[in-house]
């Protein structure tokens, strides 16, 4: 069993991090004037940090995409 660190270390500053950006966020080649990503996470990924792994931009997290064009995020 892997113990918890006693100080937590900020996701964006680690190497996870940037990886996860690297393999995540910047195949989608978003364009600057992007300012709010859509997220329909499954599963565990409801647990990740998108507003760390992408701090320039508001995250919207949606439990299905039709609840995204319903509501005209």
């Amino acid at each position: 069993m892997t113990e918890r660190p006693d100080t937590l270390v900020p996701l964006g500053a680690s190497d996870e991090a940037g990886d996860l950006r690297s393999k995540w966020i910047a195949p989608l080649g978003l364009d600057a004037t992007v300012k709010r990503l859509i997220i329909c996470p499954s599963g565990l990924l409801w647990s990740v940090p998108f507003c760390t792994l992408v701090p320039e931009r508001e995250i919207a997290y949606v439990a299905d995409p039709l609840d995204a064009l319903v509501l005209q995020i």
